[in-house]
Protein backbone atom coordinates (compact mmCIF):
# COMPACT_ATOMS: atom_id res chain seq x y z
CA UNK A 1 0.00 0.00 0.00
CA UNK A 2 1.10 3.53 -1.10
CA UNK A 3 0.70 6.42 1.40
CA UNK A 4 -1.18 8.89 -0.78
CA UNK A 5 -0.74 11.56 1.63
CA UNK A 6 2.27 13.68 -0.24
CA UNK A 7 2.15 11.92 -3.60
CA UNK A 8 2.05 14.12 -6.87
CA UNK A 9 -0.34 13.45 -9.50
CA UNK A 10 2.69 11.74 -11.67
CA UNK A 11 3.80 9.44 -8.54
CA UNK A 12 0.28 8.62 -7.79
CA UNK A 13 -0.36 7.74 -11.44
CA UNK A 14 3.19 5.78 -11.57
CA UNK A 15 2.14 3.81 -8.56
CA UNK A 16 -1.22 3.16 -10.01
CA UNK A 17 0.63 1.91 -13.56
CA UNK A 18 2.44 -0.43 -11.32
CA UNK A 19 0.11 -2.11 -9.04
CA UNK A 20 1.28 -0.56 -6.58
CA UNK A 21 -1.82 0.38 -5.28
CA UNK A 22 -5.84 1.12 -6.72
CA UNK A 23 -7.54 3.99 -7.39
CA UNK A 24 -9.89 2.62 -4.33
CA UNK A 25 -7.48 2.58 -2.13
CA UNK A 26 -5.54 5.87 -2.64
CA UNK A 27 -9.54 7.71 -2.54
CA UNK A 28 -9.94 5.90 0.79
CA UNK A 29 -6.95 7.24 1.74
CA UNK A 30 -7.58 10.82 1.08
CA UNK A 31 -11.10 10.68 2.13
CA UNK A 32 -9.44 9.57 5.61
CA UNK A 33 -7.43 12.54 5.69
CA UNK A 34 -9.95 15.10 4.38
CA UNK A 35 -12.63 14.00 7.25
CA UNK A 36 -9.24 13.85 9.89
CA UNK A 37 -9.14 17.85 9.26
CA UNK A 38 -12.96 18.03 8.84
CA UNK A 39 -12.39 21.59 11.35
CA UNK A 40 -9.80 22.89 8.49
CA UNK A 41 -13.23 23.47 6.47
CA UNK A 42 -10.98 23.60 3.16
CA UNK A 43 -14.34 21.67 1.21
CA UNK A 44 -17.80 22.78 1.52
CA UNK A 45 -18.84 19.18 0.47
CA UNK A 46 -17.47 15.88 0.02
CA UNK A 47 -19.37 12.88 -1.42
CA UNK A 48 -17.59 10.75 -0.41
CA UNK A 49 -19.78 7.58 -1.87
CA UNK A 50 -19.71 8.85 -4.90
CA UNK A 51 -15.71 9.16 -4.95
CA UNK A 52 -15.55 5.61 -4.18
CA UNK A 53 -18.11 4.36 -6.42
CA UNK A 54 -16.31 6.10 -9.14
CA UNK A 55 -12.60 4.63 -7.81
CA UNK A 56 -13.82 1.16 -8.40
CA UNK A 57 -15.31 1.65 -11.17
CA UNK A 58 -11.86 3.15 -12.75
CA UNK A 59 -10.32 -0.11 -11.26
CA UNK A 60 -12.58 -2.05 -12.68
CA UNK A 61 -11.53 -0.29 -16.16
CA UNK A 62 -7.80 -0.63 -15.58
CA UNK A 63 -8.43 -4.56 -14.68
CA UNK A 64 -10.02 -5.15 -18.16
CA UNK A 65 -8.15 -2.57 -20.21
CA UNK A 66 -5.16 -4.69 -22.77
CA UNK A 67 -2.02 -3.14 -23.09
CA UNK A 68 -1.31 -0.68 -25.48
CA UNK A 69 -5.35 -0.70 -25.35
CA UNK A 70 -6.24 2.96 -25.32
CA UNK A 71 -3.08 3.75 -27.39
CA UNK A 72 -4.89 1.86 -30.42
CA UNK A 73 -8.08 3.46 -30.17
CA UNK A 74 -6.87 6.79 -30.40
CA UNK A 75 -4.62 6.42 -33.30
CA UNK A 76 -6.14 4.16 -36.00
CA UNK A 77 -5.54 4.28 -39.36
CA UNK A 78 -7.69 6.52 -41.49
CA UNK A 79 -8.79 6.41 -44.78
CA UNK A 80 -8.34 9.37 -47.67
Amino acid sequence: TVDASFLSLTEASRALAEGKTTSAELTDQMIARIEQHASLGAFLAVDAEGARKESRASDERRVVRRPGADRARHHRPRAC
